[in-house]
């Protein structure tokens, strides 16, 4: 049946109705609290996304499945080579897919909800605390790992290294039910999550 004439012709869409989060973004919460107080604020959300129940969701977003995303993203010329991190800076899509591809298969690990980009821009202060995120376009079950290298990685660039290993310490040791390698944090696999996100 063609669309009346009041019609937007959008009647298999989905709609989802959203409202503005109050506060602002942990970039600029920074100023308000020490590099100390953030990170541990930063950790302790991490975490709680981590201990949310994955039983019926539907998004899977662990290493093999996005190894698949990031395959058709090269396939399709959806990587920005320009954007890379400076330690990969110069290095084609292709060449870099390679080199990620070779880094599976990872040690068994259980898997979580994530986030999928938890930096800063990305959390949500209002009153002095965590009020909420965005850019969950990318939240599912994956390694908990995935969102421990982004937000590594943001907490270096914003506030510097030296509170990168804050981060873990805040973060904490993995339970022993996660399987986790003996060593924490585990630098294979926060390379490996943190090679990628180059590629979305």
């Amino acid at each position: 049946m063609p669309p009346g004439p009041h019609s937007t012709g959008l009647a298999d869409a989905a709609w989802l109705l959203t409202a503005a989060l109050p506060g602002h973004d942990a970039t600029m919460e920074m100023g308000r609290r020490t590099p100390e107080e953030m990170v541990a604020l930063l950790a302790a959300g991490m975490r709680r996304w981590h201990e949310l129940p994955t039983d019926g969701c539907p998004f899977d977003h662990s290493p093999e499945a996005d190894l698949l995303r990031a395959r058709q993203n090269v396939k399709n010329g959806l990587v920005d080579e320009a954007g890379f991190e400076p330690e990969w800076l110069g290095r084609s899509a292709r060449d870099l897919f390679a080199e990620l591809e070779a880094k599976l298969p990872l040690p068994s690990c259980s898997l979580v909800l994530t986030h999928g980009d938890f930096s800063f821009p990305n959390v949500i202060f209002d009153g002095g605390q965590i009020s909420g995120y965005v850019d969950v376009g990318r939240a599912g079950v994956s390694d908990r790992y995935k969102d421990l290298a982004i937000c590594a990685r943001s907490v270096r660039r914003n506030m510097g290294a030296e509170y990168v290993e804050t981060l873990y310490s805040e973060y904490g040791r993995e339970p022993a039910e996660f399987q986790a390698p003996a060593e924490f944090p585990d630098p294979a696999r926060l390379t490996f999550f943190t090679l990628l996100d180059e590629f979305f």
